[in-house]
């Protein structure tokens, strides 16, 4: 019983550990991803403010003490700022259970490992590798945004206040899907590490004929993963690719159809830009005005 309970406790801290370790690590690479969405022509902001924001954010999701949420550049609404305080609780409780669980490692590594009967344990270890890739597999199948959908009705039951609304809730500009896919794939990779360097340990204690199985099995899944990660990026190239040149269609065609596309999206970027900064008195006149012509027509 002492060991079942030293092996849950070490496969929460890898599970935890590697969540932790993807909002720190996110929230330190944040300003590589300003300039890798082009964050700054969406919201029209500098950098440096908007690293500023999402700072205040990060602090008042993961520090126990910060109880006020107040971004100086984005509004909130009572539906945004429930959403937040739900993550929260749901980063504390990762952080608690991070802690909880160190004994549990300590213990483990100490009166298993040490002693050559990681040996039989390697097979759990190669199943929590295993069971992220089976989730992959699934993210690929049904696409991200589905994927992304389903994670928030089972983290959030019932609970619909994470469908931000731009016009409420602001700061959705600066948190796109694509941010959250960088951070899905960071998370994926942390916890493969650890799962992996767990499996590594295991073998130096345990027989080597057996553990090298093991590893190679390990080896196997990490190569399935990466051949995940590269189909979810070339899907992205190919997408893009059909917007360049169409088949059957001239070089001619394709370029004035690509003015036409720069055009459009200059407009659709001065009207984000003005709806952005209105105020909510003036975007509730505007759309009055435009449910009346609305209803003349």
């Amino acid at each position: 019983m002492r060991t079942k309970l030293q092996i849950i406790g070490t496969i929460l801290f890898v599970l935890s550990a590697a969540v932790l370790g993807t909002i720190y690590l996110a929230w330190l690479v944040y300003p590589l991803e300003i300039s890798f969405l082009g964050l700054e022509k969406v919201v029209y902001m500098k950098a440096t403010d908007i690293s500023y924001n999402f700072n205040i954010l990060m602090n008042y999701l993961t520090n126990p003490f910060a109880s006020v949420l107040d971004m100086p550049n984005f509004s909130s609404s009572a539906d945004g700022l429930k959403h937040f305080a739900d993550v929260k609780h749901l980063f504390h409780l990762t952080q608690v259970i991070f802690l909880i669980s160190l004994p549990a490692v300590f213990y483990f590594w100490k009166e298993v490992v040490r002693k050559g009967y990681g040996k039989l344990y390697q097979a759990v270890f190669l199943w929590m590798a295993a069971v992220p890739v089976f989730i992959a597999v699934l993210g690929l199948l049904i696409g991200f945004d589905s994927f992304f959908t389903l994670f928030h009705q089972v983290l959030f039951p019932g609970d619909s206040t994470w469908l931000f609304n731009p016009n409420t809730d602001p700061v959705i500009y600066i948190l796109p899907a694509e941010f959250f896919l960088h951070c899905f794939l960071l998370f994926f990779v942390l916890y493969e590490i650890i799962c992996g360097a767990w499996l590594l340990l295991l073998r130096k204690k345990g027989e080597k004929g057996k553990s090298r199985d093991y590893v190679k099995k390990f080896l196997t899944i990490l190569l399935i993963a990466v051949i995940i990660v590269c189909n979810l990026k070339l899907r992205g190239v190919k997408k893009m690719s059909k917007t360049v040149v169409r088949k059957n269609e001239s070089l001619d065609d394709a370029l004035r159809r690509f003015k036409r596309a720069v055009t459009k999206a200059g407009t659709l970027q001065e009207t984000r830009k003005r709806e952005f900064y209105e105020k909510p008195s003036v975007k509730r006149k505007r759309k009055s005005e435009a449910a009346r012509k609305r209803k003349k027509f």
